[in-house]
């Protein structure tokens, strides 16, 4: 009977300093900001317009703190947005959102890249969101660059 209070205590412990993994101590901008600066082997990305970020993904949660950035090379579909929620259970639904985006984007970008940028293709396949405690991270990149972009925001938001 010990051994099981015991255990259950040592799984309450862990899953509690689980959930508080990652500092939400940088707004946006500020990550986008390292981002920028990090992928900068990228080419040059730049901040979408607070007015052209609302048009553009249509969120849907209040009090998010959101910052996109986009190659500046019209022949590059690259995309990175950084959302951080007023909660974790809040990004939980603000991860949902940015994945129903992902998916409209694969649809209504499609027959475009097709077209004119069909090496571009892999990135809308590739396209991924990923939450980090209550900042949610979406990518319109290659795999590999994406992989590297989260690696960044996971070292960013556990050293804030």
């Amino acid at each position: 009977m010990k051994r099981v209070i015991i255990l259950s205590l040592l799984c309450l412990v862990f899953c509690s300093c689980a959930a508080g993994e990652y500092s939400d101590s940088l707004d946006s901008r500020e990550l986008a900001k390292q981002l920028t600066g990090e992928i900068s082997e990228f080419g040059e990305y730049v901040e979408y317009d607070d007015d052209e970020i609302n048009d553009l993904l249509g969120l849907s949660a209040d009090g998010c703190d959101v910052s996109v950035i986009y190659s500046k090379d019209s022949d590059d579909q690259g995309e990175i947005g950084i959302i951080r929620a007023a909660s974790e259970a809040d990004a939980k639904e603000v991860l949902y959102e940015a994945q129903e985006y992902l998916e409209q984007m694969r649809v209504e970008r499609r027959a475009f890249v097709e077209s004119y940028l069909p090496r571009e293709l892999s990135k809308l396949s590739s396209a991924e969101a990923r939450r980090f405690g209550s900042y949610v991270i979406y990518t319109i990149l290659e795999s590999e660059k994406a992989t590297l972009v989260f690696d960044k925001v996971e070292e960013a938001l556990k050293t804030a």
